[in-house]
């Protein structure tokens, strides 16, 4: 920076117009911004800066770390590398035989602009039994810090539901591992547990198919949102929510979006409405009609029109 007076300049009494300063301060105050990246859908970086003299942050695209030993730039996901530069996985997805449709090792479906993968596995699974029963299913990678967060339990509740359901809650579960309903009913009153609106996509996914399959289970058409989620008051702030993730029909993971309006109890009905066809007849809508004063009256789950067998049978039989 330069400051300078050059007036010579004087006025009618031949009085010098020049000005001084005899205590200047300059004051440089940086901006709080201290990083910025920009990527490209599948996380290569085609841009970004970062203040000199700062901190290196290594937890870049979805907030996950990159990994630069020997040069590879591969993001950590906890369960498994991501390469960024193919958008693929660096190993071969241990759950890949439930989406025998996609190579198991598929990014996001091959979407990540529509579809999430937080940390490269699948949730806990609530299902309904041949018998009626609940059960939440352990999948690759859970454990009770898992089983807690999704089911927005603190860490000792958890920890006793596991160890009523003979699960070691020191290690991680085996895939398969079985949480009973008894066991949730034991501890928390009831054996139906809530999952966070707010939270993860895949685990809101996962909930509301199986609040599809319980209401089911009990004879009922419709069911209440605040039976089964909380963090309701998203939806009514916000006029809806969007989701995108997988869920489990038929022993398949299956991608899915789901629009949901500010509206608290679901109807289903017994077959869906004329499917509705989108994006050159790649995507089919299941329909729910709602019962509720408030809001739009659609309840929205779209799956690819492949899965159509597996979603109807899913959400209608």
């Amino acid at each position: 920076m330069y400051l300078s007076n050059e007036s010579n300049e004087s006025n009618e009494s031949n009085i010098s117009n020049a000005v001084y300063w005899d205590d200047l301060k300059i004051t440089h105050h940086e901006s709080p911004i201290v990083q910025v990246d920009d990527y490209y859908p599948f996380g290569l970086t085609f841009s970004g800066w970062q203040r000199m003299g700062v901190k290196e942050n290594k937890y870049l695209y979805n907030g996950k770390e990159l990994q630069r030993e020997l040069d590879l730039d591969w993001y950590d996901y906890g369960a498994k590398m991501y390469m960024p530069d193919i958008g693929r996985w660096g190993v071969v997805d241990p759950l890949g035989g439930q989406m025998t449709r996609f190579s198991p090792y598929n990014y996001a479906f091959d979407n990540p602009i529509r579809f999430i993968d937080p940390d490269g596995m699948e949730p806990w699974i609530p299902e309904i039994n041949d018998d009626g029963k609940v059960t939440y299913v352990a999948e690759e990678g859970d454990n009770v810090k898992t089983f807690a967060e999704q089911f927005d339990l603190d860490i000792k509740k958890a920890g006793e539901i596991l160890e009523m359901s003979n699960i070691r809650v020191n290690i991680p579960t085996e895939t398969g591992d079985i949480v009973t309903g008894e066991s949730v009913a034991e501890v928390t009153g009831n054996e139906v547990l809530k999952t966070n609106i707010t939270g993860d996509d895949n685990d809101v996914i996962n909930q509301l198919g199986f609040a599809i399959k319980h209401s089911k289970s009990l004879g009922q058409d419709e069911f209440d949102l605040k039976d089964y989620m909380t963090g309701l008051n998203m939806i009514s702030t916000k006029g809806g929510v969007s989701l995108n993730g997988k869920m489990k029909m038929d022993n398949q993971m299956v991608p899915v979006y789901v629009d949901m309006k500010a509206a608290w109890n679901v109807k289903s009905s017994n077959q869906p409405d004329e499917p509705k066809q989108v994006s050159n007849n790649t995507k089919i809508n299941w329909k729910f009609r709602v019962n509720s004063k408030e809001g739009v009256p659609t309840f929205l789950i779209q799956v690819p029109t492949k899965y159509y067998k597996t979603s109807g049978n899913f959400l209608y039989k």
